[in-house]
């Protein structure tokens, strides 16, 4: 007969305190014919039981920290490094970025030598990829010296010259004038953040590597460089003896952020130079490989939240949760409330609400998709009416955008923030085709791997509410007001990689 299998109880002090007294209260009538043993509170064994009980629930509590420390699911620090190491794999190493600068020059052109430094304000080294001569205006490579998030900068930020080449302005400017691309792909260590390494070695666990199959292709990928923090592997997907491979990068975790700090897109210089190659190599001769990063999709959340009342409401509630007795703004007929229209200054703009907020008294929210911080005011004044109101604050919400949501403040509201960000941050991409016939027909092997339901969802749901719910013990419940995405689109052509879900506008609201 199969021993049956019990859950592990932890008893509490003042469960083991009212054991023992029972015990020794028992003992003392059973044995020692004491018919009213003195064990009362505050008496020598009402003291003795409770200095037991703390010594023995502090041992149970830690029993309880180890087993979840030897389970691959629930392992952390550097019991998580244990299992990694015994399947190969690792954390990611912090790396610095790249890019381009433009110079500009009081001369036609001038030689710059690989490795000449520059430096931004904060005092992080760069250096030239590639040396030769180079005409006023043009385009020079760069990468990062120090490595980690914070050596990424958007298109216009300035760098100094350590020693400026021949003919020189002393400051050169990150991008391509007028552009977009930036200094990008730098990523801080995987050190002090357990998931997406856990993430890794589950994958490896429900499918283990072998043979070529799709799992060790996808760890190949994993392996070829640190930016990859997920690769998604879809068989087959252009005929046979073809593997497409998207792979995705990390998050931005350490401040300052920028409007790109929540991207997950991978430079196509690093994956068809490193990644690419890495795998092909790997792979048998005759295999196509094709392997492309996934494609950031903004995606705007708007989460209803079961909180405890304010003891300003009416009646009363206990606190801890939403600021105001009465959150505004409310619910918009199920849509986010959002900004209409701006005023003259950051403090002046116009939002959609269908209800009035109260002057000096509604605390509202702003979540800033550009440097990803909660900012935070007071409606000093209001005027208009339903659908446009035009709010004054009395702190400038500095570079608030049209659609941009508002919301109503509550206590804890930054761990709601966090918790979203970092559901985001586990998702993956989506699907690579829309064929029925190659995700599910007699050729059905082209959908991705690993599937969703195992590792990395690329669908906003329960997965993500989930971690809004466990991010306090005042959350009661949790659901979607709005999502202006559920699943990532499918691209027109496979010459493209797939969605994946990035945050854009956030906000929170009274359920």
């Amino acid at each position: 007969m199969a021993t049956p299998l019990f859950t592990y109880f932890q008893k509490s002090p003042q469960q083991i305190h009212d054991d023992l007294i029972r015990s020794w209260k028992s003992g003392f009538q059973l044995i020692a014919g004491i018919p009213n043993p003195n064990v009362a509170p505050k008496s020598d064994y009402d003291i003795l039981a409770w200095g037991i009980a703390y010594e023995v629930a502090t041992g149970q509590a830690n029993a309880t920290i180890l087993a979840d420390q030897l389970m691959p699911d629930t392992a952390a620090g550097s019991f998580l490094d244990r299992w990694l190491n015994l399947v190969g794999l690792a954390r990611r190493a912090a790396v610095g970025s790249h890019g381009n600068i433009t110079i500009t020059l009081s001369a036609t052109s001038t030689i710059i030598a690989a490795g000449a430094q520059l430096i931004d304000n904060s005092g992080l080294r760069f250096q030239v990829s590639v040396g030769g001569t180079y005409a006023n205006g043009a385009l020079v490579p760069v990468t990062a010296v120090d490595v980690g998030s914070a050596t990424n900068h958007n298109n216009g930020d300035v760098l100094r010259w350590v020693s400026a080449p021949a003919f020189s302005n002393p400051t050169a400017t990150v991008g391509t004038v007028g552009g977009t691309d930036g200094l990008s792909n730098g990523a801080d260590s995987e050190v002090g953040t357990d998931e997406p390494p856990r993430n890794r070695l589950l994958a490896w666990l429900a499918n283990p590597p072998k043979g070529g199959n799709w799992q060790q292709v996808a760890l190949w990928a994993a392996q070829s460089s640190s930016l990859v923090q997920f690769a998604a592997v879809y068989p087959a997907l252009n005929g046979p003896a073809t593997t497409y491979v998207s792979v995705s990068g990390a998050v931005q975790t350490v401040a300052p952020f920028t409007s790109a700090s929540k991207s997950r897109a991978i430079s196509s210089t690093i994956v068809s130079t490193t990644i690419a190659p890495y795998v092909q190599g790997l792979l048998p001769e005759n295999t196509n490989l094709v392997c492309l990063s996934s494609v950031d999709s903004p995606t705007d959340v708007a989460i209803q939240l079961s909180l405890p009342t304010a003891p300003t409401a009416s009646p009363p509630g206990p606190g801890g949760g939403w600021l105001d007795g009465t959150p505004w703004p409310q619910t918009n007929s199920g849509t986010p409330v959002s900004v209409t229209s701006l005023g003259g200054s950051p403090q002046n703009f116009t939002v959609n609400a269908q209800t009035a907020p109260t002057a000096g008294l509604s605390h509202i929210a702003w979540l800033s998709p550009f440097d990803w911080t909660i900012h935070t005011a007071i409606v000093l004044n209001f005027s208009g009416s339903a659908g446009a109101y035009n709010l004054t604050i009395d702190t400038p919400f500095t570079n608030l955008a049209l659609g941009n949501y508002i919301w109503p403040q509550a206590q804890n509201q930054q761990n709601y923030v966090n918790a979203l960000l970092g559901a985001f941050a586990a998702m993956g991409p989506g699907e690579w085709t829309s064929s029925s016939l190659l995700l599910s027909g007699p050729l059905g092997r082209s959908f991705r791997h690993p599937l969703p339901t195992l590792a990395a969802p690329y669908s906003l749901g329960a997965t993500q509410l989930k971690q809004v719910i466990l991010s306090g013990s005042e959350v009661l419940d949790a659901s979607y007001l709005f999502r202006s995405q559920t699943t990532p689109a499918v691209p027109a052509t496979n010459t493209v990689g797939p969605n994946i879900f990035t945050p854009r506008n956030l906000s929170f609201y009274q359920q």
